[in-house]
């Protein structure tokens, strides 16, 4: 194993990079066309297309001709939605991984809770291989179809650089530190006819990621230590029962709120130890972490983002005085669907798009 002093990549004693320095991720992996786990092009090696979604969930769920919503508020289908990987890193991460997580993540919550718990690192790993394909890929996307400007083009891709590094940590042999694995949950949901039984979620920035597969979703903060699992804790502790779709995406928003708490961010790092020939990933803590008081605007504001589109229309006959008021309240992160207004758990009363919500306010 080497380091490239003058790129600081690390490559392996076989030609592999195991490493990129964020300047050739960003060059080689986000602006080329390049197989984004071992970075060669298609003169070097064959290639195929990767499902971003993988390919058992688009069969378990139905999806091939369903559609994903795109940040461009574009419908674009499951089955069209890849990105070019080499052959050979495609055929390693359905052995290594998907293989692994399709068996282990089946359509019961028990036996799912079962794998979660023995196998929290290596789905902490799919996630971050979810999350780099869905963004690698906006760079095929139109942001604004009347120019030719891409979603990618919006991005600062040094946001992705860890994420990448732990997504192909199998392909590297990188050995994660526990420090690496941050928040990761995972709490059961109903299922419902008007409502699809698979959904994914996660911003960019904010380093979040959210999978519902049937009965039950997995929320996961890449970058926080695990603190926001802290934070949520106290409300995640009063919930009994299944969650509706509404109550995930509260938790998505209390999650990203809780994140953004974090004022001295840990910085992670990949590196090789004199006398080593191991590759290891952790954080490094400079000093004890602090975090700013919540913010109800802040939280309010992925409320709305979130939710509003899964209620009835403010201008609704019968019900939108109602939702109006809910809305007004969630803008000052001053509403809940998770807890009535005893403080208990709200199983299986809240009711969306054409019937009426019981929350209440906080």
């Amino acid at each position: 194993m080497d380091i490239d002093k003058r790129r600081k990549n690390i490559i392996s004693s076989d030609g592999r990079i195991l490493f990129y320095s964020i300047d050739d991720f960003i060059s080689e992996i986000c602006n080329k066309e390049v197989c984004f786990i071992c970075g060669a092009d298609k003169t070097k090696k064959k290639f195929n297309d990767e499902h971003i979604i993988p390919k058992w969930i688009l069969k378990r769920f139905g999806l091939f001709n369903h559609t994903i919503s795109l940040p461009n508020n574009v419908e674009f289908k499951y089955s069209r939605y890849l990105l070019k990987c080499c052959s050979e890193c495609n055929s390693f991460l359905g052995k290594n991984i998907e293989d692994i997580i399709s068996s282990g993540l089946g359509d019961n919550y028990e036996k799912a809770s079962i794998f979660f718990e023995e196998n929290k690192k290596l789905i902490f790993i799919w996630l971050c291989l979810l999350i780099t394909k869905t963004h690698l890929k906006d760079r095929s996307f139109k942001y604004d179809l009347r120019k030719d400007i891409k979603i990618g083009d919006m991005y600062e891709w040094e946001a992705l650089h860890h994420i990448h590094c732990v997504a192909r940590s199998l392909y590297t042999g990188c050995k994660l530190k526990e420090s690496v694995i941050g928040t990761i949950i995972l709490l059961p949901c109903h299922e419902y006819i008007q409502t699809e039984s698979f959904d994914y979620m996660d911003r960019f920035y904010e380093g979040i990621v959210l999978v519902r597969l049937g009965p039950y979703f997995i929320l996961a903060v890449l970058n926080d230590l695990g603190i926001v699992y802290k934070l949520l804790k106290p409300r995640l502790d009063r919930i009994t029962g299944s969650l509706q779709p509404i109550q995930i995406r509260e938790i998505f928003a209390r999650a990203c709120e809780a994140n953004l708490r974090i004022l001295n961010r840990p910085r992670f790092l990949t590196y090789k130890l004199k006398n080593d020939n191991s590759l290891y990933c952790g954080a490094v803590i400079t000093e004890d972490i602090k975090l700013s008081p919540p913010s109800e605007d802040t939280l309010g504001k992925y409320m709305v983002d979130l939710i509003s589109d899964m209620l009835v229309s403010p201008d609704d006959p019968i019900y939108g005085t109602e939702i109006k008021i809910q809305i007004d309240a969630m803008k000052k992160g001053q509403w809940t669907y998770l807890f009535d207004c005893k403080g208990d758990f709200i199983d299986g009363n809240i009711k969306f798009k054409d019937e009426r919500d019981t929350p209440s306010e906080i």
